[in-house]
């Protein structure tokens, strides 16, 4: 089986720069009296708060990805200095995910991926699309059943 990549959805971040851009130019456009000369240089200014917050979600999202592999989790992000570690599958003690409004309304939501052991950090990422989580949980939960030892059967005396 090839292995399966996926990136988080910058979507709620995204939706945070537009709301921040529309709240921004409301009040501008209502107290544009008040304003005066600094109305264009406010404007302008709030389009490239809103522009530069877009961009960094999406250099976020893209900094960062999950590969379900044969043999565990590989978490790979950074920006400036790259990091990877993997969460091999026999180390998983639990994988969920979470979902607020927001992320329900854009179909994404919170993974959640624990180990057992001191050292071994759990796995948080937010924003991630609903059918990535279902394809982590569903690996996780075939890995899970391939290592469990089968029933054993009781014997009739």
């Amino acid at each position: 089986m090839p292995d399966y990549t996926f990136h988080p959805y910058p979507v709620i971040s995204v939706s945070k720069s537009v709301l921040f851009l529309a709240v921004s130019v409301i009040a501008i456009a209502f107290f544009h009296d008040t304003i005066g000369d600094f109305l264009i240089p406010l404007l302008g200014a709030a389009i490239i708060i809103a522009a530069l917050f877009i961009v960094r979600a999406n250099m976020i999202a893209q900094a960062c990805s999950i590969t379900l592999g044969e043999d565990g989790i590989r978490y790979r992000f950074g920006i400036m200095s790259k990091h990877e570690y993997v969460l091999p599958y026999p180390r998983i003690t639990e994988a969920r995910f979470t979902q607020g409004v927001l992320d329900q309304t854009f179909g994404i939501g919170l993974l959640s991926v624990d180990t057992a052991g001191e050292y071994d950090k759990p796995m948080r990422i937010a924003g991630v699309r609903m059918a990535d989580i279902r394809a982590t949980l569903d690996m996780v939960n075939r890995m899970a059943n391939a290592r469990e030892p089968p029933p054993e059967t009781q014997k009739k005396a």
